[in-house]
């Protein structure tokens, strides 16, 4: 895989449109996911915002309002409050959250309208395809060996599959391609059409949604079968945690003349059992289900075990942060540098004593005995 310059990510991508943007995300919980729609609040004062549902949908959190980026992609790593965003209409951008959508920082100036995480904490597939391994810092872009043509490397749709290094792709000509190594190498599967794809949640699954059809495959898209109607007008579709989950999301948004827009529908429909059935879901301003509101910012919480210890200390936080080990003078001891939700410590050169772990933001602390 080659690094992406600057001057040759913007040649690139003025070449390259993307049909499809995905405004739906699945994070590492079971129920949870994130969504880019309409402001569905009973003032409707927004234009867009970042919700996040616990629940499968049930309940949208307000994380934070987009009306200062055009959205047209989103993704959530498996590392637990990790989200990306991507803009591609003023200027390029991919944005980060280590917070879950709160906060966020940019990136850098590569854009792309279709952001799609892998399994992997900190791999994110950006667009073209542009990988990340590093939560965003930097891109590289495979060689896409077996595309043969100009007019076969535009995309319709792109896919990250199940495994590390594996990518669905299909072109604007109708081309259905798939890549087990980070997209240096491509084997066409078929001529399928324009379908719109995410990959399932075992080896070789793949959802496909044709028009209004949806339809699935076992064997990297080599055969399909037609499995239902889609239950709401098509709109993003992202699999969910267990085989068989699938969730859709359908969004439109109030025009109101001279006064740009605002308010509108949220419908979202979830499957478990590979779409023999759907629940479906509509939020708006009339709705009958329940608005939250904006949402308060949780308490950290930080586990430590085993506790006391004698040589390495694993040390938990239930949201992605940053920590500090402190004597009980004050002096730190270890800083992550890093954000995340796991850590490990072995302490050396120090004495038997008690030590805080504190999380530098809120500075919370907890409390862990260190016996040599």
């Amino acid at each position: 895989m080659k690094k992406l310059s600057y001057i040759s990510i913007i040649i690139i991508f003025c070449l390259v449109t993307i049909a499809f943007a995905r405004i739906i995300a699945k994070d590492s919980t079971p129920g949870g996911i994130y969504i880019i729609g309409p402001d569905v609040s009973p003032d409707s004062t927004d234009l867009t915002l970042l919700y996040y549902s616990p629940d499968a949908g049930t309940t949208l959190i307000i994380r934070d309002t987009l009306d200062w980026i055009e959205p047209m992609g989103i993704a959530a790593d498996c590392s637990l409050g990790i989200v990306y965003m991507s803009n591609v209409y003023y200027f390029y951008g991919v944005y980060f959250s280590s917070d879950s959508g709160r906060t966020w920082e940019h990136r850098g100036d590569y854009g792309s309208a279709e952001l799609y995480n892998c399994d992997t904490t900190g791999a994110l597939i950006v667009g073209y395809p542009f990988f990340s391994f590093d939560y965003g810092f930097t891109v590289r872009y495979g060689e896409r060996i077996g595309i043969p043509t100009m007019a076969d490397r535009e995309p319709y749709s792109l896919g990250g599959g199940l495994l590390a290094g594996e990518v669905y792709y299909v072109s604007v000509t109708g081309k259905l391609f798939y890549s087990w190594c980070y997209a240096d190498t491509f084997e066409q599967i078929d001529s399928t059409g324009r379908i719109t794809i995410t990959a399932g949640n075992l080896p070789g699954e793949l959802w496909a949604i044709n028009g209004s059809t949806l339809m699935f495959s076992e064997d990297h898209g080599t055969t399909f079968t037609d499995i239902c109607t889609i239950p709401i007008p098509f709109g993003a579709f992202i699999r969910g945690k267990e085989p068989g989950e699938l969730f859709m999301c359908h969004i439109e948004y109030n025009e109101i003349p001279m006064e740009g827009i605002f308010g509108g529908t949220i419908r979202i429909c979830h499957t478990d059992n590979y779409g023999e059935n759907f629940n479906c879901l509509t939020h708006s301003a009339e709705s009958t289900k329940i608005f939250e509101g904006v949402s308060k910012s949780p308490a950290i919480e930080i586990k430590a075990f085993p506790n006391p210890f004698n040589s390495v200390v694993t040390i938990k936080a239930n949201e992605p942060t940053r920590i500090q080990i402190i004597s009980t003078t004050g002096r730190c001891i270890f800083d992550s540098d890093k954000i995340s939700s796991s850590f490990k410590w072995k302490p050396e050169d120090i004495s038997s004593s008690i030590y805080l772990i504190k999380d530098v933001e809120s500075n919370i602390t907890k409390k862990i005995i260190y016996i040599r």
